[in-house]
């Protein structure tokens, strides 16, 4: 019965032994699992914060490129508002010319001034000032309203000039954020077939541990 003690006693410490083994052989493959899938999402990781710098960037300069263009667009525009007022300037009437009455008018006093009719000059001088007045007050009203008008024309076809760039500016930029996207949607994707990848590998691993024969151990 001693013999019988003493093997059962080294049988209990063989299984001990074979469970210990079993237990290292589990954590060592756990860790180096762990190691793998931590590597490989710092890698996805360095990779997301590259390719996020790089879109960054370049939407940044691409938006930097749209202000300086709309900012030359818009100092083009304030010139050329510039240079229509100061034609406006130049070509604003300085005087009434070219109406008949106002004309055989002056020429009336003109002849009464030569006929020594100075009183009947007077008068006809005092009705031809308060017409060429008129005609000049007209004349004024009709270039304001041709020079607003012209002024209206040419702000509209900017507004157009400047709705047409930005919806360009805006189209241009959905378009940059939508390859932006593709290019993340397929580094996730990547990442997630990297990821099942080694989730089948590392199940592989485990389970071929499992399967695997213990070598005999025998009491020394």
């Amino acid at each position: 019965s001693g013999e019988y003690m003493q093997a059962e006693a080294c049988r209990r410490q063989l299984a001990e032994l074979e469970v210990l083994d079993d237990k290292r052989k589990l954590e060592a493959l756990a860790a180096e699992q762990l190691a793998q899938r931590i590597g490989m999402d710092e890698a996805h990781m360095v990779e997301l914060g590259q390719l996020q710098a790089f879109w960054n960037h370049r939407l940044a300069e691409i938006e930097q490129k749209a202000h300086l263009v709309e900012d030359e667009m818009l100092r083009r525009f304030a010139d050329e508002l510039s240079d229509l007022r100061e034609q406006r300037a130049d070509t604003s009437p300085q005087r009434a010319t070219g109406n008949a009455a106002l004309i055989e008018l002056r020429r009336k006093e003109q002849a009464l001034v030569r006929s020594l009719h100075y009183e009947q000059a007077a008068k006809v001088k005092a009705q031809a000032d308060a017409l060429e007045a008129s005609v000049f007050e007209k004349l004024q009203q009709q270039h304001a309203i041709k020079r607003r008008h012209v002024e209206e024309l040419i702000k509209r076809k900017q507004h157009n000039e400047l709705s047409a760039l930005r919806m360009r500016v805006r189209a241009g930029r959905e378009e940059h954020l939508r390859e932006k996207e593709a290019d993340e949607a397929r580094l996730m994707l990547r990442y997630k077939n990297l990821a099942n990848d080694l989730d089948a590998q590392q199940r592989a691993e485990q389970q071929k541990l499992a399967r695997a024969p213990r070598p005999a151990l025998t009491p020394q």
